[in-house]
C-alpha cells in the first residue's frame, strides 16, 4: 500500500502550499494503534508520505478476517484546502466501483477531527516494477496496460479525471490484476460539482496538483484539465513500460526546466530511446529486438497519446486500448496514416505467403475509376475468406476477411451491407482461432447494430445475425439476462415474414430455452423448448439451421444434465454425422459437434465411450485449431472431470497439468475457461481430501469471475454460490490471534 502514500507526495503542489513541513506527530500516530474506526481496527502503521499515514487494520469481527488500509490525514484540521482534499477523495471514491480500481469500503472522522478513510488493501508492486519482475513481453505489457485503461475509462464514465496517473498509482497484484489507486487530487468534472471559493481556485490557478512527469502540457501550463490530461498520462506510463525510460530527457533538470521542456518540446520517439537493460526486462536478446518491435505501429500510438494538442490525442482511454487491441490483433491502426498503401503493407508483413497470388488476381481487375478498384478487391478478399473459411483455413480466411471489411469500409463505408457480411463471416471465424472470452460476440454486436436501421435488408439477415450474437452469449457467456429479449424479438420478426425460416425459429426457440434456463426460469424454458421441437418437426432436413437447431437442443439437455442428457445421445450422433457430412471429416469446426457429443456422454455418464470420443477431439482440436490453446485446455479438462467420475484422482491431475500449461498461452483472455479449471481443481482437491486446497480453488474462481467477468455475470454469480455452499459444509477455521 505505499503507493497510497507515493501519490501524495508532489514536489510541485505540496510545497508551494507552504514551508511548514507537512507531517503527522509519532505520538499522535502511535495513538491512533488499537483504536476502533468504524468497524475496523487499526492494527499497525504501513508508511507515511506527504499528505497522510496508512495503518494496516482488520474488521473487528474476526470470523469475517477482512484486511483493510486505513488512510488518514497527516495534518490538524488548519489546513483547510487538504482537508477539503481528503474529503474530496471520499466522494469520488463512493463512485467508483469498477474491479480496476482499489475499493472505498467505509470513511468518517476520529474523535479528535482525523478524516480517514477505509480501503481495500492491495498488495503487489507498482505496474512498472511488476513487469519487470515477472518478464512480461511487449504483448503481454500491453494486455496488462488495456486493464489501466478501462480502470481510467470507468472513472472518466463518472465524470471523473484523476489528474495524477503515474506507476506509483498502478498496482499490480499477485494475480496480475491492476489496481488503480489514489483519487486524492482526482477532480470531479460534472459543473454540478464544482465547488466555490479558494478551494475551487486550488484546482483551477497554476498550483493545480500533478506529477510533472506524467503531467500532460496543458496541466503544466495550469490551463483546464480534462479527460484528454489522463490520456496523455496514459501514454507517458505505456512508453515507460515498452521502453525503460520516459518520453523526455529530464535527469538532472531543475522542475522549472523540466515543465518548459514537457510543454514546448515534442517527446522522443519510442523506438528511439529503449534503455540497455530493459530488453532483457522484457524477454529479449537485445536492444535492436526491442526497437525492430516498437517501430512503427507502437511508435505511432504512444505518440498520439502524447500529442501536444489534447484535441489531436485519442479522444478517451478506451480508444486508446482499442488501438492497442487492433495491434495485437495485427490489424491496420488508428493512430497511423488510414492509407491503402498502410492496410495492404499491413496485411503483407500478416500473410506474406499470400501476396503473389493476390497480386495477380488484383492486377486483373485494375481497371476504371481507383475506387471501383478498390472495391473490387474488397469483393476479391471476401470470396477468398470465405473459400478459406469452407476449406477449414481459418487464418486465412481471417486474413481475407480483415482485408475486404478494411476495404469495404473505405469504399461503400462502414454501414454498407458489403462491410456487415463481412462482419457476420468474421465472427464465427474469429471464434475458431479462439477468440478472447471477453471478446467472442464482438463482430456480432456490431453487425447487429449496423443492421437495425437499415430499411432494406435481404431476407432474414437481421434475424440469422441476432440468432447468432444471442448463441455466442448464451452458449459462451452462460447468459440469461441479455439474450432473451433479443431471441424473442427475432423470433416474432420472422413468424412475421411472408416466407418464414420454420429452421431459423426452431433454433432461436431452442437457444431461448437454454437462455431462460440460466436466467432461473424453467417453466417458460419447458416451454420453449417444446415449441423448438414441435417447430422443427416440420422441416428436419440437413440444412446449417437444422443442424444448430439440434445442437441447441443437445446443449439444453445437458444443461439440465440427468435423463435429459442421456435421452439427448442420439441427438448429439446426428448432428455431429450431418456435421461431418457438410462440412468434411477433417474440418475446423468438427470438435464443436464432437465435443457436444463428447460432454453429452460425460453428462449421461457414458464414461468409457466419452473417452474414445474426447480423444478424437483432441487429435482434431490440436490440429486443426493450434492457434487457439484455450480449446485444447478445455478438452483436458472435460478428461480430467471423466478421470474424477471414474474415482482415479492420479489421472485427473494428470490430464489438468496440460490444461493449465495451454491456458497459461492465453495470459487474461479466457477467464471462463480459467474459472473451469479451478473448479475442477477443486473437485480434485475434494476427491483427495484436501478442503483447503478445494476452498482455495473455489476462492480463486470467484476473484477471477468478479474481476474480468465482473460481479453480475452468471458465471460470477455461480463461483460465488459454489464457494457458499462449500463453506456452509466444511466452514472455514477462525483466524488465530
Amino acid at each position: 500500500m505505499a503507493a497510497l502514500l507515493d501519490a501524495d507526495v508532489d514536489d510541485d503542489f505540496l510545497s508551494a502550499l507552504s514551508d511548514r513541513p507537512i507531517a503527522m506527530p509519532q505520538d499522535r500516530a502511535a495513538r491512533l494503534i488499537g483504536q476502533t474506526l468504524g468497524a475496523y481496527r487499526i492494527e499497525c502503521e504501513i508508511g507515511r508520505g506527504g499528505m497522510g499515514v496508512v495503518y494496516e487494520g482488520r474488521h473487528i469481527d474476526p470470523s469475517l478476517d477482512k484486511r483493510v488500509a486505513i488512510k488518514t490525514l497527516a495534518l490538524g484540521l488548519d489546513r483547510p484546502e487538504l482537508a477539503w482534499r481528503f474529503r474530496r477523495e471520499r466522494q469520488i471514491l463512493a463512485k467508483l466501483s469498477h474491479s480496476n480500481i482499489a475499493a472505498l469500503y467505509d470513511g468518517g472522522t476520529t474523535d479528535d477531527g482525523l478524516p480517514y478513510l477505509v480501503m481495500e488493501y492491495v498488495t503487489g508492486q507498482r505496474i512498472d516494477t511488476w513487469c519487470d519482475a515477472n518478464t512480461l513481453s511487449v504483448r503481454q505489457r500491453l494486455d496488462l496496460f488495456r486493464q489501466v485503461c478501462a480502470a481510467v475509462q470507468f472513472a472518466h464514465t463518472k465524470l471523473i479525471v484523476h489528474r495524477d496517473l503515474k506507476p506509483g498509482n498502478i498496482f499490480v497484484t499477485d494475480d496480475g490484476i491492476v489496481k488503480l489507486l489514489d483519487f486524492g487530487i482526482a477532480k470531479l468534472a460534472s459543473a454540478d460539482d464544482e465547488v466555490s471559493g479558494d478551494q475551487h481556485e486550488l484546482t483551477r490557478a497554476g498550483a493545480a496538483p500533478h506529477t510533472t512527469a506524467y503531467a500532460s502540457p496543458e496541466q503544466i501550463r495550469g490551463e483546464p484539465v480534462t479527460t484528454a490530461s489522463d490520456v496523455y498520462s496514459l501514454g507517458v506510463i505505456l512508453y515507460r513500460l515498452l521502453t525503460g525510460s520516459s518520453p523526455y530527457a529530464l535527469d538532472g533538470v531543475s522542475a522549472a526546466d523540466a515543465r518548459h521542456t514537457i510543454s514546448t518540446q515534442p517527446p522522443r520517439t519510442p523506438s528511439d530511446s529503449v534503455t540497455e537493460t530493459h530488453p532483457t526486462q522484457c524477454g529479449l536478446s537485445n536492444v535492436v529486438s526491442l526497437r525492430d518491435t516498437l517501430r512503427g505501429e507502437l511508435d505511432a500510438i504512444v505518440l498520439m497519446a502524447l500529442r501536444a494538442d489534447a484535441e489531436r490525442r485519442y479522444v478517451s482511454a478506451d480508444a486508446l486500448s482499442a488501438d492497442i487491441l487492433r495491434y495485437l490483433k495485427g490489424l491496420p491502426v488508428q493512430a497511423k496514416s488510414d492509407t491503402l498503401g498502410y492496410r495492404v503493407r499491413t496485411f503483407v508483413r500478416r500473410q506474406p505467403v499470400l501476396v503473389t497470388a493476390v497480386g495477380i488476381a488484383a492486377a486483373a481487375l485494375i481497371v476504371g475509376s481507383v475506387a471501383s478498384v478498390r472495391s473490387a478487391r474488397a469483393d476479391l478478399y471476401h470470396s477468398f475468406g470465405t473459400s478459406y473459411f469452407t476449406r477449414s483455413r481459418p487464418v486465412l480466411a481471417k486474413a481475407m476477411l480483415d482485408s475486404a471489411y478494411a476495404l469495404h469500409t473505405a469504399t461503400t463505408g462502414a454501414t454498407s451491407i458489403e462491410a456487415i457480411y463481412d462482419l457476420l463471416w468474421l465472427a464465427p471465424t474469429e471464434r475458431a482461432l479462439g477468440s478472447s472470452d471477453l471478446s467472442l460476440d464482438e463482430h456480432s454486436r456490431r453487425a447487429v447494430t449496423l443492421l437495425r436501421p437499415l430499411t432494406t435488408l435481404p431476407d432474414s439477415i437481421l434475424t440469422r445475425a441476432e440468432i447468432d450474437l444471442a448463441s455466442t452469449l448464451t452458449l459462451f457467456y452462460f447468459d440469461g439476462v441479455e439474450s432473451p429479449p433479443l431471441l424473442r424479438a427475432a423470433i416474432a420478426r420472422e413468424r412475421r415474414a411472408t416466407r418464414p425460416r420454420w429452421q431459423l425459429i426452431a433454433r432461436g426457440e431452442g437457444i431461448l430455452a437454454t437462455a431462460l434456463l440460466r436466467g432461473f426460469n424453467p417453466i417458460a424454458a419447458d416451454s420453449a423448448i417444446r415449441r423448438s421441437k414441435e417447430t422443427f418437426s416440420r422441416d428436419t432436413t440437413a440444412t446449417l439451421d437444422g443442424i444448430l437447431t439440434r445442437t441447441a437442443h443437445t446443449f439444453y439437455a445437458v444443461t439440465l444434465g440427468g435423463a435429459a442428457a442421456a435421452a439427448a445421445v442420439p441427438g448429439a450422433r446426428i448432428t455431429l454425422e450431418q456435421m461431418r457430412a457438410r462440412f468434411g471429416p477433417d474440418h475446423f469446426v468438427i470438435p464443436e459437434p464432437e465435443g457436444m457429443l463428447a460432454i453429452t456422454l460425460l453428462a449421461s455418464k457414458q464414461l468409457a465411450e466419452a473417452h474414445a470420443v474426447f480423444d478424437s477431439t483432441l487429435a482434431h482440436t490440436a490440429a486443426a485449431r493450434s492457434s487457439d490453446p484455450a480449446s485444447v485446455a478445455g478438452l483436458f479438462n472435460q478428461r480430467a472431470i471423466m478421470n474424477l467420475m471414474e474415482g482415479d484422482t492420479r489421472a485427473a491431475a494428470v490430464s489438468l497439468r496440460p490444461a493449465h500449461q495451454e491456458l497459461s498461452r492465453m495470459g487474461t483472455q479466457r477467464p471462463l475457461y480459467q474459472m473451469f479449471l479451478t473448479w475442477s481443481g477443486a473437485g480434485l482437491a475434494i476427491a483427495t481430501g484436501d478442503t483447503s486446497g478445494a476452498r482455495d480453488s473455489l476462492a480463486a474462481a470467484v476473484t477471477i469471475g468478479q474481476t474480468q467477468l465482473g460481479a453480475a455475470h452468471p458465471m460470477s454469480q455461480r463461483a460465488v454460490k459454489a464457494l457458499g455452499l462449500f463453506d456452509s459444509r466444511h466452514p472455514p477455521r477462525a483466524a488465530s490471534r
